[in-house]
């Protein structure tokens, strides 16, 4: 949001999919000040987080067509940013597919391998871009501490994301974390 997408004030943005790294967006686009953030998920319980967090609207895709959706929330005009987190080759197409002309989507869901990201030629004439990012586009010695301020401040507030399990508990974890009940697993041993 900040360094690969350079969001600003005023500044639309979807995010597709509100795990772990949606969220954080979710979050690091409200604390750019981006005027709206459109959240799409399948699980409503992470909608309903993404809005706690800052998105001021949210889609549920399971019943919902993505783009149709975010131009009707941007009366037409997509959104100046897009972040595609689910690693689905159609979620990305939709994510440069939402965009308004010279927008730019993040591409930062993992594919496999062999994955292709498509997008219409016509749509990229608009001027779009379509970019990856790994680490924030910053060196972790920069973004962390950009990162732990914000949350000091209570801007950032990443212990709303994390449910902690007893290892014994892993397979709860497991299925709490595909049902979308947990956003970031985190097992604890202790001795």
């Amino acid at each position: 949001m900040w360094n690969a997408l350079r969001v600003h004030p005023g500044s639309t943005v979807a995010v597709f999919g509100a795990g772990t790294v949606g969220l954080s967006a979710v979050m690091a686009a409200e604390a750019a000040g981006a005027a709206q953030i459109i959240a799409l998920d399948v699980h409503t319980e992470r909608l309903a987080l993404a809005a706690e967090l800052g998105a001021t609207d949210s889609v549920d895709v399971s019943s919902a067509d993505s783009v149709h959706e975010i131009l009707s929330l941007t009366s037409g005009e997509g959104v100046d940013y897009s972040v595609e987190c689910t690693g689905r080759p159609e979620v990305m197409a939709n994510a440069v597919e939402a965009l308004a002309a010279l927008g730019t989507a993040a591409i930062l869901g993992v594919a496999g391998l062999d994955a292709d990201v498509r997008a219409n030629a016509f749509e990229l004439l608009k001027g779009r871009t379509v970019i990856g990012s790994v680490m924030g586009h910053q060196a972790p010695g920069a973004l962390v501490p950009r990162i732990l301020d914000l949350y000091r401040r209570g801007r950032f507030p990443l212990e709303r994301l994390v449910r902690t399990y007893p290892l014994a508990d892993i397979n709860a974890a497991v299925s709490d974390s595909r049902a979308g009940k947990t956003i970031k697993a985190v097992l604890t041993h202790l001795h």
